[in-house]
């Protein structure tokens, strides 16, 4: 995740916005998240990911990494390939063929994993953001009246553990 808080941290100062104005437009309390998610100590919520996308205007694939990683696993399947056609060709086998065939193997695994794992983050992000959406359409539909309860309502439930996600506030 050190690559996404490097990809924030860039694309944060591309468009001179600072630590504390991103926290706020995420809805953290101060910069310290931030910095944490920059520096790679803290992974970045699920639940904010989308929105993070949109202040940083760029796409969740990009804010993830996932071209690199399915670049760097297209390059190393090419690779292996390489080495697999000259083990084929030689009987005599250089040692260190092999070791770099195995290393390339276990990297590939890795970076499956990884994009796996990547995967399912936008996959959630896609669905938080529909989510969302559809709470915005409902609360749009209601009057003056209707969108003073429900905004009362909401902050009440946000007072109750069980509905709230502490890693949020």
């Amino acid at each position: 995740m050190y690559e996404v808080g490097k990809r924030i941290k860039q694309r944060r100062e591309e468009l001179a916005i600072s630590q504390d104005q991103l926290a706020e437009e995420l809805g953290y309390k101060s910069r310290s998240t931030i910095a944490k998610i920059e520096a790679g100590v803290n992974d970045i919520p699920t639940s904010k990911i989308h929105i993070l996308a949109k202040v940083l205007n760029v796409s969740v694939s990009w804010l993830l990494g996932l071209e690199v990683v399915v670049h760097e696993i297209y390059v190393l399947e090419r690779e292996n390939q390489r080495i697999q056609t000259e083990i084929a060709k030689n009987e005599n086998t250089d040692i260190t063929l092999l070791e770099r065939q195995e290393m390339i193997k276990l990297r590939i695994m890795e970076l499956k994993h990884e994009h796996s794992e990547l995967v399912k983050m936008n996959h959630i992000s896609q669905y938080n953001e529909r989510e969302e959406s559809s709470l915005i359409e409902i609360y749009r539909s209601l009057n003056e009246n209707g969108r003073s309860e429900a905004k009362k309502r909401i902050s009440e439930l946000t007072e109750i553990s069980r509905y709230t996600d502490k890693e949020n506030f």
